[in-house]
């Protein structure tokens, strides 16, 4: 699957939330994007997230280490997982970028050597 086949499958309110999140990661040096698993994941030095759509025009922002990461961003939900621990995103109100980018920034530390 290619981005182009992602984007088709999104209502107007997702896509404009996937484009927003993709160029915000995106414009973090070293980060990468690829499509796996017909959803796209953002990569560091190995996989750190992935947007997975939602019904009702929501993502859950899905990181991979999310249950180490929840100890300090409680705000990730495990959801009974054993790695993974994701953050909701309304595509209709308002994201709170700072903390998304923070998530990000201590998984993407997380994989410094």
């Amino acid at each position: 699957m290619t981005l182009a086949e992602f984007h088709e499958k999104l209502t107007p309110e997702q896509l404009e939330l996937s484009l927003y999140i993709d160029k915000l990661f995106l414009d973090i040096a070293g980060v990468s994007r690829k499509i796996r698993y017909r959803v796209p994941f953002y990569d560091y030095n190995k996989w750190i997230c992935y947007l997975n759509p939602q019904s009702h025009n929501h993502f859950e922002l899905c990181f991979l280490d999310g249950k180490a990461l929840s100890k300090t961003h409680p705000e990730l939900q495990i959801k009974g997982r054993k790695m993974v621990a994701g953050l909701l995103l309304d595509a209709k109100s308002d994201l709170d970028i700072p903390l998304i980018l923070s998530i990000f920034d201590t998984a993407r530390l997380q994989q410094e050597p």
